[in-house]
């Protein structure tokens, strides 16, 4: 008997383009599909709420129940665990003799402490995946690429403009396991309600739809609008959050729109930018490592920001003398949504208004909202607080201009 291959899945939870799953495919050998949910995820922080809230927690569950649904359909299955990965994919891996690990490389600094780990006790084989301009797709090292979002969006789409999908496979061998006869207990996911869909049938379904409809058109003008998750969001973000959705596969759909009129092109345009500013802060986090977790980010010189225990709570409870903040924060904290915009508005008042530390709201994110992407969230984080990337460090909002230009009606408000 051939010794099987662990596909372990991450944040890529779908079978379009999915660079990893294809590397072991290929290899011809039986596939055992493991997804982890990692103990470090479910501890509290220093600041006493969990690391992982509800919303992100039941959002999760819908979306690798999901996944798990699609490969039952295929004749196998997904195996899934909450624990120690390290531990748990050691045991899987000795307890049916396998020939390696196979998954996608990740950015942060936590989830690379986690594959240089299992690297002491595994073959692991990781491979680039989840980005447009992944390391050795594009002449250009880590440790040299550009500092400022413009600077790098110039660099990498002179370098690359063609952004092929890896086949999605149409069969799969999967190894037969017996649940009851596994070397460790697995997780039984619960049923659980989410307002947002998962998955990567609902993902594909929905970006189709979304090409499709006005919302394209409409998205240059409408995109950082404060109406939450409705006509102002695409609402791709919680797929590729999870790997639901590929972000090739969104360039890929946008690139073969022929524009009727200037606004769609706008629009276009402004949405492959997301993408482009999604790979950007992956870049930065390969490139600086845990240096972006520091409370003065990537600067030496940034606004004061203290350890305010009480500012901080009035701000993520949203009770601050400010109606738009607490308006976002209790969107965040009832749906596990803001919108982009909102997510500005409220990191600059915490950071540089209250100017209590950025890196306490940026954990307060990451356990509140469904869409959370380490990236995205600590390099957004330390671009609005002055300690990132914006080259304006002292950079200023005015709330009572950002209500008239995002929130006319106030709606948002009400």
């Amino acid at each position: 008997m051939s010794h099987p291959i662990i596909v372990w899945f991450r944040n890529d939870l779908r079978l379009h383009d999915n660079a990893a799953l294809h590397a072991a495919c290929i290899q011809n050998r039986p596939i055992i599909a493991v997804f982890v949910f990692d103990e470090q995820q479910f501890t509290q922080t220093s600041l006493g709420f969990d690391r992982m809230g509800k919303h992100r927690w039941n959002y999760w569950q819908k979306t690798v129940q999901a996944f798990q649904t699609q490969l039952q359909q295929m004749g196998g299955d997904l195996l899934v665990f909450k624990g120690n990965t390290v531990e748990t994919l050691t045991t899987l891996y000795h307890h049916y003799r396998c020939q390696a690990i196979v998954a996608h490389h990740e950015f942060a600094h936590e989830e690379i402490g986690i594959e240089n780990a299992l690297k002491q006790q595994v073959n692991l084989e990781l491979v680039w995946g989840n980005m447009l301009f992944a390391p050795g797709t594009i002449p250009m090292p880590t440790e040299v690429s550009p500092f400022y979002y413009t600077a790098f969006k110039n660099k990498v789409t002179a370098l690359k403009s063609v952004f092929p999908e890896t086949a999605s496979p149409s069969d799969i061998r999967f190894m037969e396991v017996d649940q009851a006869s596994l070397p460790i207990k697995s997780y039984a996911l619960q049923n659980v309600e989410s307002e947002f869909e998962a998955g990567e049938i609902n993902a594909l379904h929905h970006l189709h739809q979304y090409v499709q409809s006005p919302h394209l058109q409409e998205y240059q003008h409408q995109r950082e609008m404060l109406f939450g998750h409705e006509n102002a969001s695409t609402r791709l973000s919680p797929f590729l959050a999870t790997g639901a959705l590929s972000p090739n596969r969104i360039f890929n759909q946008l690139a073969a729109i022929v524009p009727q009129d200037d606004d769609t092109l706008a629009s276009i345009t402004k949405l492959k930018e997301q993408l482009i500013w999604r790979d950007y802060y992956r870049w930065l986090f390969l490139r600086y490592d845990k240096n972006i977790f520091r409370k003065t980010g990537l600067r030496t010189i940034v606004p004061m920001m203290h350890n305010d225990q009480e500012a901080f709570n009035q701000w993520r409870l949203g009770q601050t003398d400010e109606p738009l903040i607490n308006a976002l924060m209790t969107e965040l904290n009832q749906t596990g949504w803001m919108s982009n915009r909102g997510r500005m508005i409220a990191a600059y008042y915490l950071a540089k208004v209250l100017k209590v530390n950025w890196l306490w709201g940026a954990q307060w994110f990451e356990s509140q909202l469904i869409d959370y992407d380490a990236c995205n969230n600590y390099g957004n984080w330390a671009y609005q607080s002055g300690t990132g990337t914006d080259s304006r460090i002292n950079r200023r909002f005015n709330i009572d201009k950002q209500i008239q230009k995002f929130d006319p009606e106030k709606k948002h408000l009400r």
